[in-house]
């Protein structure tokens, strides 16, 4: 038993609480909705790089995980460019910063 609460789940702001008043197609069963694969890890965020058979690979901190069981992870195990693409920007080298990105969409178009 207990209470239910409706959301709508929206892109950026989270999920928002349906009014009462809302329409049948808003509902899904519990059976439709999508859940991340069990070997899908959040990364919290990247802290190292380096280039392993050609392809741009970060070490990364796993969120709710110790930072000394950070991993690398190869670029086209991400499920987007952002991250990687996000830390590439805050190399403090121009020069590094410049080859990052680059690799990294040199690495894009094969994936």
């Amino acid at each position: 038993g207990g209470a239910i609460i409706l959301c709508q789940v929206m892109e950026d702001s989270g999920d928002v609480p349906l009014p009462r008043n809302f329409a049948l197609h808003q509902l899904i069963h519990l059976e439709q909705v999508p859940t991340a694969p069990a070997d899908m890890y959040k990364v919290d965020f990247i802290y190292e790089h380096k280039t392993c058979h050609g392809e741009p690979t970060f070490k990364v901190h796993w969120c709710s995980y110790d930072v000394t069981e950070g991993s690398w992870v190869p670029f086209s195990d991400f499920s987007g460019p952002s991250l990687p693409e996000a830390y590439a920007q805050g190399i403090q080298s121009d020069a590094n910063c410049k080859w990052l990105l680059n690799a990294l969409k040199a690495a894009s178009k094969c994936h």
